[in-house]
């Protein structure tokens, strides 16, 4: 990917970010304090049409599309290592190579990919299905019923779902880990080979005090 690309990816999402954020500035949808009042979010509380429209809207928009997009996402890529795995055994037996250690490679790591999928899609329902669940209770069922601690808690948890997927990435894929090894002090002090002791014999030792006695 080239940095003309990766920029123009960013900035629309940026974009696409400052669109929907500006929504309640227009009159669609409203913020207000946070039930941590530490912060904004949106108004899961009143039952005006705007309101509900825009946590609807924001539901499709933020939480099924991304999930779907990442699960297609993370399908195909799964689908196109599979595919190049297999022309790359089919050329292998083109050639008489022994194509069985190979096979054994990469279907474990196929199954590591496929496990790693499923992990990085349950790690972002999970974070954001209990804001979702508050928001959509908000508008459509009794608002009473949602205290304060309930309605910061998930927001919260939500916001750190950011945290979490370089936490899973580190878990699941040894390359990875690979690359943090450099940066951590930790990792790197005990990757650091120790110093050989040399060893001496008591009699060596004992030997010498007494010729310089």
């Amino acid at each position: 990917m080239s940095r003309r690309t990766f920029a123009s990816i960013v900035s629309a999402i940026w974009l696409y970010a400052i669109i929907w954020a500006s929504g309640p500035f227009f009159g669609f949808g409203r913020y207000i304090l946070e039930g941590t009042n530490t912060s904004c979010t949106f108004d899961f509380f009143s039952k005006t049409p705007a309101v509900q429209g825009f946590v609807i809207a924001i539901f499709i928009m933020h939480f099924c599309i991304p999930v779907t997009a990442v699960a297609i996402s993370h399908f195909l890529l799964s689908t196109a290592i599979s595919q190049l795995r297999q022309q790359f055994l089919e050329a292998s037996r083109v050639y008489g190579e022994d194509t069985l250690p190979r096979r054994r490679n990469g279907s474990i790591h196929e199954t590591k990919t496929t496990r790693a999928v499923i992990i990085v899609i349950l790690v972002f329902c999970i974070s954001w299905a209990p804001y979702a669940c508050v928001a959509l209770f908000g508008v459509f069922g009794d608002a009473s019923k949602i205290t304060r601690l309930a309605a910061g808690l998930p927001g919260l948890f939500a916001k750190c779902s950011a945290a979490f997927n370089p936490i899973v990435y580190a878990f699941l894929h040894p390359r990875f880990r690979s690359k943090l090894c450099p940066i951590d002090p930790c990792r790197r002090a005990k990757n650091k080979p120790r110093p050989e002791i040399i060893k001496r014999p008591f009699w060596n030792w004992r030997s010498r005090i007494m010729t310089n006695v």
